[in-house]
């Protein structure tokens, strides 16, 4: 019983942690994370697009973003 408390707690969560990311970037950059399921994946996606060698690459995508 707890332990489902913890899940439905959890759950709620991650659903507001993947709104706020959501809400928090640019359209453009939306298809990047649209279909992944969790936010740290959601996460970790987005540092991978902005994490560039080139750094008038990276800071583009900064303006962008």
């Amino acid at each position: 019983m707890v332990e489902d408390k913890e899940k439905v707690k959890h759950k709620k969560k991650e659903v507001m942690t993947r709104r706020i990311l959501v809400d928090s970037i640019k359209e453009h950059l939306i298809p990047h994370i649209a279909e992944l399921k969790t936010a740290k994946k959601m996460y970790n996606a987005l540092v991978k697009l902005f994490e560039r060698k080139n750094i008038s690459k990276r800071f583009s995508l900064r303006n962008q973003f």
